[in-house]
């Protein structure tokens, strides 16, 4: 649905594929916090939007410059990422 003052499909009105896709992430996410996998202060909705931010360059990297290089800056990231979250 299209939020009539802003004119932007907003995730609480949607039933779009990618809000289900966020929510099962930060499930995961916080499921990874309650087995002590990653750090209790670990904001779960701030990393699922850090991994589509990852995914999101990646896809365009890999189409718009050297796929290889693309996907080795996508590993590098996401390892940080997991790095800077861990116990």
């Amino acid at each position: 649905m299209v939020d009539a003052i802003s004119r932007r499909v907003t995730p609480e009105s949607s039933n779009c594929k990618a809000s289900a896709c966020a929510a099962s992430t930060t499930r995961a996410i916080s499921l990874a916090v309650e087995t002590r996998e990653l750090r209790a202060d670990t904001d779960a909705r701030q990393f699922a939007f850090e991994i589509f931010g990852i995914a999101l360059a990646l896809h365009q990297d890999t189409r718009l410059f050297d796929p290889k290089q693309a996907r080795t800056q996508a590993e590098r990231a996401f390892q940080r990422l997991i790095a800077a979250y861990s116990r």
